[in-house]
């Protein structure tokens, strides 16, 4: 998912990795397709405390646990063999996925749902 006003280089950065089987997004567009997916907003207005459900691709659990070690993209992709530029994507999308602010976040939204365990 790309705004109607990304630039070209994004278009293009998109539809390499759509070739790659990623999916592409900005984490805004991500965090709201997986809100209105998942309805993460109305279950935390009700104060439901039960976990979501994972909305990470197996990939993203990778990253998300190499994450949770404390490793910086290089070593993310060095351990998983992939680029730093797909590191950093997955990373990216995580975030946006967990609705959190920053990879701390992320992690220990992570920790807290059960998502990963350390």
């Amino acid at each position: 998912m790309l705004p109607r006003n990304a630039s070209i280089e994004a278009v293009a950065i998109a539809a390499h990795a759509a070739a790659a089987g990623l999916v592409t997004s900005t984490p805004a567009l991500a965090a709201e397709a997986v809100r209105a997916g998942t309805g993460a907003d109305r279950r935390a207005a009700a104060g439901d405390t039960e976990p979501l459900s994972d909305p990470l691709t197996p990939r993203e659990r990778e990253v998300l646990w190499k994450m949770s070690l404390g490793l910086g993209n290089r070593e993310i992709a060095q351990a998983l063999h992939i680029s730093a530029h797909t590191a950093k994507f997955h990373v990216g999308q995580i975030i946006a996925k967990l609705d959190a602010s920053s990879r701390a976040h992320a992690v220990a939204k992570a920790l807290r749902s059960g998502l990963v365990e350390i």
